[in-house]
């Protein structure tokens, strides 16, 4: 039998381990997700968190909040914002997929673990960007004496009674953004999340599910 000789060629990869080889996988598709696409679609809400929080930081049951809340506090008020805000978004815009005949129990765990870590990511980023804006803003905002004599503190204010601000004021405007971005339209919720394959992919299953 003749072979035809062609231009073409196959790369093939062989992945030593079963756990980093998935692991390399998510990255990568997570990765082509490109979860500052998101950020495109976060950014009106990420207005609406900071003017939010901005309007309570002007009074002072924020300050005293956020100097009672210890340090466990303040992480477990970041930590539910931030999954209620990945939860919410999964669930209003139906981007969990279902088991079905057609889609293999491994590749559908596969492709919602992706869709996770693409949000999780862009709320991460959505967080951080928030958690500087409100640091500036307290800083330039709240002077040392006046902040101090409000909370009762005769010691002087250091720097970390702002970083607990701006901290808890994040928690407070991922929540509003949460709320904010399960109202947004589905499509562009959906253009912003997936790459132009995992898109295709997810509007075949769509499609599906309407015949």
């Amino acid at each position: 039998m003749k072979i035809k000789e062609t231009d073409s060629f196959h790369t093939r990869f062989i992945l030593g381990s079963k756990i980093k080889g998935y692991m390399r996988i998510l990255t990568g598709m997570t990765f082509i997700n490109n979860p500052l696409n998101m950020l495109q679609t976060l950014s009106g809400v990420l207005a609406i968190g900071f003017t939010t929080g901005a309007f309570c930081m002007a009074f002072t049951t924020m300050w005293q909040l956020s100097y009672l809340f210890n340090g466990w506090r303040l992480l477990l008020a970041s930590v539910s914002s931030i999954l209620g805000m990945l939860a919410w978004i999964t669930v209003s815009h139906n981007l969990w997929e279902v088991p079905s005949k057609k889609n293999r129990k491994k590749f559908r765990k596969l492709y919602n673990l992706t869709t996770l870590s693409t949000l999780m990511s862009s709320i991460l980023i959505f967080y951080f960007i928030l958690f500087l804006l409100f640091l500036l803003l307290s800083v330039t905002l709240l002077p040392p004496s006046f902040l101090g004599q409000t909370l009762g503190i005769k010691e002087g204010i250091g720097f970390t009674r702002y970083l607990d601000i701006a901290w808890f004021a994040s928690s407070l405007a991922t929540v509003v953004g949460a709320i904010g971005i399960g109202l947004s339209d589905e499509k562009l919720v959906l253009e912003s999340t997936y790459g132009y394959r995992q898109k295709n992919r997810y509007r075949v299953l769509r499609n599906r599910k309407k015949r």
